[in-house]
């Protein structure tokens, strides 16, 4: 967007997984955790308004004794992250990882 890109012709996809898997759990997974509301809830349900597909490694999540039901309606699990990502890339897309 700060390049003049408009929202329209941009596609996004978000691979979660490792220690940020608490930022896509729903608020009763969460607080069930760390004892409060899950303060990321308001960036997964903007990021999905505004097209961004968000995904979580299904893999990690499982490992984690977390259950499919434990994510946040907007998040999607993926089989792993080690199989989104190159599947993003075959259809043109640019990895960056933070």
């Amino acid at each position: 967007a700060y390049a003049g890109v408009p929202p329209e012709a941009m596609e996004v996809a978000v691979v979660v997984r490792g220690g940020a898997l608490p930022c896509v759990l729903r608020n009763s997974a969460f607080e069930a955790k760390f004892g409060c509301a899950n303060p990321s809830r308001p960036l997964t349900k903007d990021l999905a308004r505004l097209g961004v597909k968000v995904y979580v490694c299904a893999q990690f999540l499982l490992d984690s004794g977390h259950a499919l039901t434990d994510l946040a309606a907007e998040v999607l699990p993926a089989l792993s992250a080690l199989v989104m990502v190159p599947e993003y890339q075959l259809k043109g897309y640019a990895y960056m990882a933070v």
